[in-house]
Parts: structure tokens; sequence; C-alpha cells
């Protein structure tokens, strides 16, 4: 599914979905943290090879360690998780912004929250080495200078996780992960 709700369409009879990584410099690269446990998000498209146009370029994420994916966004963005991996943080990666995509339940709902008056150019979003604070620094250029701005969300989302010794039922926030062999 693309992030308006329809099927992926693909030209091409072997369809693929390609992803960007790390030697790609201009997109962002396939990301997953060791706290975000099965998350999953990168920049790519669907077709036949990987494109290197701007325009032809999505933001993916995955929720079971990539066996599915889902569109979340048109466009390349830059993204960043944390708060004990529920958050995403996902700003545009490609033209200077003033605001950046807000998820507080691991990718399934999204909100557009303004951070600044005057669009920065993001180069990069970063969070402590653990990501599992709720603070995060935005790295890039206003007006051809260096910039930085610090988000916290402590504040803002006071409830603990509950249901911890009950992965899997309604009444917990913690998903149920088994191994499965093939």
């Amino acid at each position: 599914m693309d992030s308006s709700g329809k099927h992926a369409l693909c030209k091409d009879k072997d369809c693929s979905l390609h992803l960007h990584s790390i030697t790609s410099q201009k997109f962002g690269p396939v990301y997953s943290s060791v706290n975000a446990v099965g998350i999953i998000i990168g920049v790519g498209n669907v077709g036949k090879y990987l494109s290197n146009k701007p325009d032809e370029l999505n933001t993916y994420l995955s929720r079971d360690g990539g066996l599915t994916w889902t569109e979340i966004k048109k466009g390349s963005y830059i993204y960043e998780t944390g708060g004990q991996d529920s958050i995403i943080v996902m700003p545009d990666s490609q033209q200077a912004t003033d605001k950046f995509y807000l998820s507080w339940d691991e990718g399934l709902t999204w909100d557009s929250v303004k951070f600044t008056d005057i669009p920065i150019e993001i180069d990069d979003i970063i969070i402590e080495s653990k990501a599992t604070s709720q603070n995060f620094i935005i790295f890039g250029k206003i007006w051809e200078k260096g910039a930085s701005i610090a988000i916290d969300f402590s504040s803002l989302h006071q409830r603990q996780c509950k249901g911890a010794d009950k992965p899997g039922e309604s009444n917990s926030d913690y998903e149920l992960w088994r191994e499965v062999l093939g």
C-alpha cells in the first residue's frame, strides 16, 4: 500500500521494493535500532530497479523486521526513533522545511508538527546512542549557516507503557514476537 491508501502499482513484471543504503549519500539509508525491535525505515521505490530520481522515491516502514513494508510518506525523508522504541521523528530531507512528521505508535499514525518559524535544510537528526530518550537534535542550515534545534517530547507523553508481562493482549502496550523457523 502507498501512503494514500492505494495499492502500489508496478509497471514491470519483476517488481520489488528497492531501498537506498549507506552508500547513497543523497537519500536516507535503511535504518533500524537495536532498541526498536522490528522497526526498519528506508527510502526507495517500487519497480524493477533502484531509482535515484527524487520524484520516484518514497519513505517506507516495516514493523515486522522487513517481512512486510508500507509506504509512509511520498518523497525522501530522514528519520530517527526514540522513546523506548515508540517515537519516530521524520522531517523532509530534500528541501528546507519548518515541520516534521511524528509518530507515537511505531509508525501506525502520524502528526505534522511545526518546529521552527524559519525553514531549515536538514542534514541529520540524532538522539542519544541507545535511542531511549525523548530528546532529539536536528542539525542543518538556515541561510547557509549551521543550525541545531533541540526537540524534547518528555513532557508531552506522560503515560508509562503497561502490560510487559502480557504482550499481545488488548490491554498491553507490548507486542508478542515469536521466531518462525522455516
